[in-house]
């Protein structure tokens, strides 16, 4: 008789067991739970969304593709699951990110993700039908998912947006402080023509005193 040695089912709140080192305590969600089959045994992977990234294999990941035995319920409540969103992970993420830097963030996210769904197919003998299908739609047979400097680069990296942004910024910055300075130029002018006026109405005015007291 065949029986499963997990019944989970998508939506439910489960951890990474303790003897999977890189997983062990981290909390998620079932996203798809796939029945595995043989001629006198059956089982299950699961694909989990993890609470918050958990690194795996030397990089952070949202999601793991793995046999279910690898994971314990955290509480059975059976959940309706909500649907997994870049924004709601661009939330945990500073505000002030650019959008290349979040760009550059979900295409890293979504090539690692990508790279489990590859898993999924090869694991269950897929590859020719899905390369059929992605020629049919597409017209080329696939891109290269495996990690490239370039294309899974990290948020460490330069960001050329942020850069734009601090050379706009300091040049504002710059063009208001000479326009303070030519405004206060302008103002020490006109106080020293007045000055001068005044000056020169004075002498005129006691030169005329002068005269007069003389005629």
């Amino acid at each position: 008789m065949v029986v499963s040695r997990t019944n989970f089912r998508a939506g439910d709140r489960v951890r990474g067991a303790d003897w999977f080192d890189e997983i062990a305590g981290a909390v998620g969600t079932v996203v798809e739970a796939v029945e595995v089959r043989g001629d006198n045994w059956a089982a299950q992977d699961l694909l989990v969304r993890f609470d918050r990234p958990v690194v795996i294999f030397d990089e952070p990941q949202w999601t793991f593709f793995h046999s279910a035995h690898n994971f314990e319920y955290v509480e059975d409540t059976r959940t309706a699951l909500p649907a997994p969103s870049l924004a709601s992970e661009a939330d945990e993420e500073t505000r002030d990110e650019t959008r290349y830097a979040k760009k550059r963030r979900w295409l890293r996210n979504h090539r690692a993700e990508m790279r489990i769904v590859q898993v999924v197919i090869a694991q269950h003998d897929l590859e020719d039908e899905v390369e059929e299908r992605v020629v049919e739609e597409t017209g080329n047979n696939g891109y290269w998912l495996g990690v490239d400097s370039d294309m899974d680069e990290s948020s460490d990296a330069e960001d050329p947006e942020a850069a734009a942004k601090e050379e706009l910024s300091a040049a504002k910055q710059e063009l208001e402080d000479r326009s303070a300075l030519i405004e206060a130029l302008t103002e020490r002018a006109q106080r020293e023509r007045i000055v001068q006026d005044l000056e020169r109405e004075r002498m005129a005015r006691a030169d005329l005193e002068g005269r007069l007291s003389w005629a």
